[in-house]
C-alpha cells in the first residue's frame, strides 16, 4: 500500500509515528486488534473483510468499521490498544491495491512510539 500524501509527509520530515497513525486514520474502512499485540488500520472494505475472514471480531479480538466514528475516537482508540498490548507490538497500514494486499508499517515492533 502506497502512503498517502500525509502520511509520506510524516515519514520524510521525522514527525512521530503517531503521526502517521493519524493521518493513515482520516479515512479508514475500520481498525482491528489481535487482543495482544497486531494492529491493524484498514484502508478498505476489501480489508475489512478478509480480517473478518481472519477471525478478528470474534472471542478476543476487536474489529471497529469505521461507521460514525471520526479521527479522533479511532485513534484513542488505537492508542488504548497499543497502551494494552504486549511488548511486540505494533501499527499497520493494510488494504488492497489493483488487486494485491499491501501492508505499510505505521510503527514497527518494539519502537518507541511515546
Amino acid at each position: 500500500m502506497k502512503m498517502n500524501a500525509y502520511m509520506a509527509d510524516r515519514a520524510a520530515s521525522g514527525h512521530a509515528p503517531w503521526d502517521l497513525v493519524e493521518g493513515a486514520l482520516v479515512s479508514p474502512a475500520g481498525i482491528a486488534w489481535d487482543g495482544c499485540h497486531s494492529i491493524h488500520v484498514l484502508t478498505d472494505p476489501e480489508e475489512v473483510g478478509r480480517t473478518r475472514s481472519y477471525g478478528y471480531g470474534e472471542k478476543d479480538t476487536h474489529l471497529t468499521v469505521r461507521g460514525l466514528r471520526n479521527t479522533e475516537e479511532l485513534l484513542n482508540t488505537v492508542r488504548n490498544w497499543f497502551d494494552d498490548s504486549c511488548g511486540m507490538r505494533f501499527v499497520s497500514a493494510s488494504g488492497t491495491k489493483d488487486g494485491q494486499h499491501e501492508i505499510t508499517t505505521l510503527i514497527a515492533q518494539f519502537e518507541e512510539a511515546f
